[in-house]
């Protein structure tokens, strides 16, 4: 099932696959940051994705881990770029990320 981002569906858009169970769109910028919606596979971490230590994230659809506490839909905050308590997908899952300057 497609997650509606707004009028936006989730399987409509132009995914670049950039490594294993990552996708990505691009989709400028906000407030000055490069922005993306990126597809997750199950169990894959923030780390697969990029090198930066924090990344600010808002959860569409699917589920994380982080620290030890489930994420769901709706989800926004700081993702912990981290091998052991960081951010890792605990089904598929659909982000709008916003990195860091």
């Amino acid at each position: 099932m497609a997650t509606d981002l707004g009028s936006v569906y989730s399987e409509s858009l132009d995914w670049k696959n950039v490594a294993p169970g990552v996708d990505i769109v691009d989709i400028g910028t906000r407030e000055g940051k490069p922005a993306q919606f990126v597809r997750l596979a199950a169990h894959k971490q923030l780390s697969d994705l990029t090198g930066e230590e924090k990344l600010q994230v808002r959860i569409l659809e699917g589920e994380a881990i982080q620290s030890g506490d489930t994420l769901s839909v709706n989800w926004q905050g700081d993702a912990i770029i981290d091998d052991e308590t960081g951010f890792t997908t605990k089904t598929e899952c659909v982000l709008l990320a916003i990195y860091n300057d």
